[in-house]
């Protein structure tokens, strides 16, 4: 798939490649989401150049794809299934457990 937009993020830590990561937006009921596989971690760095010289991070970009979890909304759902008939592969999230009841058979609104 092409980039599509980013997003930025106070996070306590770096996500690793292969971590899942959902995402509920503000017009979405919780706990349903858009959910994604971080597939490279791109650290941007800064340093002086001298040996003494202590360098830094400029940015840290988590790049993700499209991914299918067992609380996605039934929108990303529908989006997953229309990029699986185009013949893009998207994983499903291999989860051990859910919380049964709070899944995405209930409708996506927030009534």
């Amino acid at each position: 798939m092409q980039v599509e937009y980013s997003l930025q993020f106070d996070l306590p830590e770096i996500s690793k490649v292969g971590d899942y990561i959902s995402l509920t937006r503000l017009d979405t009921r919780q706990p349903l989401s858009e959910d994604y596989v971080v597939r490279h971690i791109w650290w941007r760095l800064h340093h002086a150049g001298d040996s003494e010289s202590v360098g830094g991070v400029t940015e840290i970009f988590v790049e993700c794809d499209t991914a299918c979890g067992p609380y996605a909304t039934q929108a990303w759902q529908r989006r997953v299934a229309v990029a699986r008939q185009r013949g893009i592969d998207i994983e499903n999230f291999d989860v051990a457990r859910i919380t049964i009841g709070l899944g995405n058979d209930l409708s996506d609104d927030q009534s």
